[in-house]
């Protein structure tokens, strides 16, 4: 059941959801932090986990999609608040878990079962067929020995929380960013993460984990915010919260790349970024995300878009459709960050890891057979960690982004391209969306 909400136009005026996780902390005695050699996270940065000098700490993953609560003529699928209660059922069960950080993932799928780990999904680019959406959330977690951990060790345990900003009419982000300020220095709590979310209209509450949509139809979408932050067991954190800052970097026309027509890629926008922070070393950058923009057509000016405003329509693209017409999208770097005075010059550096073909001695790629030939999950994350062994990198970031397989420039620069759009193109029946993981860097490592 949806939980009961006042609407303002169909949308949620203001929606709060606040649920606590079990984190476990293991004793941090000052020294350094480390995945293999160095990790920093934005919840735990000034601490570190007790290790040895010889021990590896490896960097997992765990997904929580909604439970079909019922499967009646119209389907019902438990809340957010709910899937965040089974995460803190997981965290109170695996005490030896060091949470390093959350984020809100959205899959797809037509018509076959969900597997979260999947290199690729799908989205239905044919009028006859919906698209179904489900949305969890994804904790990255620190591990030393999955198979034979230390039950002696100390735990403190932390509490995540949550809440949701959703626009009223036509507030845009900085109307958002004025309320979530006042909460945050009302409640006192540390802003571990921050995220700039899409919500379809038509399901109307961000505490919605579930729906489907049509693909030749229009759709309208809102843009909220979600704030995830960590209490103490005893209550909130004493220290004094800082105001919540955002910049954001935008994709330049700059005509160098045909595959991302004419637009900065990723690691331009990157540069950019780590280079103002390293200027401006009173900033202190809570987390990065790639947020994706609608862009703004009938002006000479290509990088005047959306992104202020809090809403956007999407043209209904299926094939066969009389009605069809791709709707632009650039995709920018948000930076969530606070003020500090202990100024502290930051080197920051990205990392992407993309699912890889698979060797197999036969694979027949048709639309059934696909989503087999690729690399899941897990196959990334050992490479990540493999990578993290040798280089020596502090991890300051993880985030999941999803790219097209075939479309908008995406097929030859991957989770690089700044410019896509939902046009069909080469796909007919259907789209493939590659599951990419990027990791941010703090500091200088081996290359």
């Amino acid at each position: 059941m949806r939980p009961q909400q006042q609407y303002c136009n169909s949308i949620p005026c203001e929606t709060m959801s606040k649920q606590i996780i079990g984190v476990p902390v293991l004793p941090m005695p000052g020294g350094r932090s480390s995945i293999h050699s160095d990790v920093s996270s934005p919840s735990y940065r000034s601490e570190a986990p007790d290790v040895l000098s010889n021990a590896t700490w490896t960097l997992q993953h765990v997904d929580f999609i909604p439970k079909l609560m019922k499967t009646k003529r119209d389907e019902d699928y438990e809340s957010f608040k709910a899937v965040v209660e089974r995460a803190n059922i997981w965290a109170s069960e695996n005490k030896h878990c060091l949470i390093f950080t959350c984020e809100t993932v959205t899959w797809t799928s037509i018509d076959k079962p969900l597997y979260t780990d999947n290199g690729l999904m799908q989205k239905s680019m044919h009028s006859d067929k919906k698209t179904k959406f489900y949305r969890g959330i994804r904790l990255w977690y620190l591990v030393l020995d999955d198979t034979f951990p230390d039950a002696e060790a100390a735990q403190n345990l932390m509490f995540i929380t949550y809440k949701d900003y959703v626009p009223q009419s036509k507030n845009d982000t900085s109307h958002l960013l004025t309320k979530i300020n006042e909460d945050v220095r009302g409640r006192q709590i540390k802003v571990s993460k921050v995220e700039t979310l899409h919500l379809n209209q038509d399901a109307g509450d961000p505490e919605v984990t579930s729906w489907r949509e049509q693909p030749d139809n229009s759709r309208d979408f809102v843009t909220f915010i979600r704030v995830f932050g960590f209490n103490t067991a005893a209550g909130n954190d004493a220290t004094k919260a800082a105001p919540l800052l955002i910049r954001d970097f935008l994709p330049v026309f700059d005509q160098r790349s045909v595959h991302n027509q004419g637009y900065e890629v990723y690691g331009d926008l990157f540069k950019k970024a780590s280079r103002w922070i390293f200027e401006n070393p009173d900033c202190k950058p809570i987390n990065f995300q790639s947020v994706f923009i609608k862009i703004k057509k009938g002006t000479d000016d290509l990088t005047s878009t959306l992104w202020e405003r809090c809403s956007h329509k999407e043209h209904g693209s299926a094939h066969g459709s009389l009605r069809a017409e791709k709707t632009e999208y650039l995709q920018m770097l948000r930076v969530y960050y606070s003020k500090t005075e202990e100024p502290t010059a930051k080197k920051l550096f990205y990392k992407p890891f993309s699912p890889g073909k698979l060797n197999l001695p036969y694979v027949h790629e048709d639309i059934d057979q696909l989503e087999s030939a690729f690399e899941d999950l897990r196959g990334v994350e050992q490479r990540i960690n493999k990578w993290l062994a040798v280089s020596g990198a502090k991890v300051f970031n993880v985030e999941t982004i999803a790219t097209r397989l075939t479309t908008g420039g995406q097929d030859t620069l991957g989770p690089e391209a700044t410019m896509t759009s939902n046009g069909r193109e080469r796909n007919v029946a259907r789209e493939y969306w590659k599951n990419n993981i990027r990791i941010s860097i703090e500091g200088e490592f081996k290359s």
